[in-house]
């Protein structure tokens, strides 16, 4: 079992956004201080529109990509930019140019064919989804026995 402080995206759009760090490492004073200055970068960020249509088979999950991807890369950026506010530039987890927005809507838990799961999920065609992104939350969230638990720490509002 292991717990991280993270953020997430919200507004029906649950998808992971950023890594802090395990909830051990991390103090509460910093953390609060993150939440603090990325609740001040995002409320200054429109809250955008996003659509999710078409879904993509990855190695470990079923998902759909946004469109724009930019808005959330921005929202993103906001949040590295507060971490590095309070730890410094050299000190904020994880790479920022591999990150690819997304909504996973199922998990690979098992070995199956890839060409088998895009058979199936081409004979669907659901209509687009769209969304206004109006939050990220500081969720501590943790594993156990192959499932994730989380509690809502903090949620910061974009603008509108």
């Amino acid at each position: 079992m292991y717990q991280v402080w993270t953020w997430y995206l919200s507004r029906g759009y649950t998808s992971p956004c950023k890594g802090i760090g395990f909830i051990d490492e991390v103090s509460d004073t910093d953390r609060d201080a993150i939440i603090d200055a990325t609740s001040r970068r995002l409320a200054k960020i429109p809250a955008p529109t996003l659509t999710f249509h078409h879904v993509t088979i990855r190695p470990e999950a079923i998902t759909l990509y946004p469109n724009p991807t930019e808005p959330v890369r921005t929202i993103r950026s906001e949040i590295r930019e507060a971490i590095a506010g309070v730890w410094g530039t050299n000190q904020v987890p994880e790479i920022a140019d591999n990150y690819q927005p997304h909504l996973s809507i199922a998990y690979v838990n098992s070995h199956a064919e890839s060409s088998r799961v895009a058979e199936v999920m081409s004979a669907k065609s659901p209509d687009p989804a769209r969304l206004v992104l109006t939050s990220a939350s500081c969720i501590a969230i943790q594993r156990v026995n192959h499932s994730y638990h989380w509690d809502t720490h903090a949620t910061a509002h974009l603008a509108g």
